[in-house]
């Protein structure tokens, strides 16, 4: 298995990501409709559709993503009020129900994704803190180091450090993502790019937002790891 976090594929509260206190109940059948309620709204905000049974894959084209994309793709940084405004529509509409939401709700009817559950649920609460604060002012501030970083060469020395870091992240993980063993090793990835990012940007708070991002995405995997994302 190559675990390297899905944030890759993406560009895109507090700065520690406590435990989780217990497991959420499954989703009821009410809940399940507030859910399917919420992402068509969503869906349509773009300018899509969500057809049912089940979600199509997340990097379906005509979906939400390939349209929020090809929005940051055509107008960059003059998109981002836009998508942040659908997204904390998107949150605000789950908010009642979230904490009853894991990777696999994705994969219930009627959402019925196959396979995509953690792609969605991954997606859900990175929308979230991107679109609230303090995600959302951290990203505006550095968005363009955040380009700039992303388009630098394999030879630059930070981008070097991030590539030994998610290899390290692939060589100490377990082949099952969700196994409670990784959690060391998904804490030091998320301080990798704290660290990468704040040394480039020259700012803490670009550094805590990668770390957060990266952290989102571990605790669906592990609800019980902590991550820190200040500089000490």
């Amino acid at each position: 298995l190559q675990l390297v976090p899905m944030i890759r594929l993406l560009f895109v509260s507090a700065a520690v990501v406590a435990a989780a206190s217990a497991a959420p109940t499954p989703c009821t059948d009410a809940q399940m409709n507030t859910i399917v309620k919420c992402y068509t709204d969503f869906y349509n905000a773009y300018g899509s559709k969500l057809d049912f049974p089940g979600f199509k894959d997340y990097l379906n084209p005509g979906g939400f993503h390939e349209i929020r994309t090809g929005m940051l793709n055509a107008d960059g940084i003059a998109a981002k009020p836009t998508i942040a405004k659908y997204g904390k529509s998107l949150t605000d509409c789950l908010q009642p129900v979230a904490d009853c939401i894991v990777d696999n709700t994705y994969q219930q009817a009627p959402l019925s994704s196959a396979g995509e559950g953690h792609r969605y649920n991954f997606d859900r609460v990175m929308t979230a803190y991107e679109s609230t604060d303090p995600g959302y002012s951290y990203q505006m501030r550095h968005y363009f180091c955040f380009a700039h970083f992303k388009e630098e060469k394999d030879t630059n020395a930070l981008r070097q450090k991030v590539t030994a870091c998610d290899d390290d992240l692939t060589a100490k993980t377990v082949a099952d993502p969700y196994n409670p063993n990784n959690c060391k090793a998904y804490q030091d990835n998320a301080e990798c790019y704290r660290s990468a990012y704040a040394e480039y940007c020259n700012a803490d708070e670009a550094g805590e937002f990668w770390c957060m991002i990266d952290a989102l995405e571990f605790q669906l995997y592990n609800p019980d790891c902590v991550f820190d994302c200040k500089k000490h």
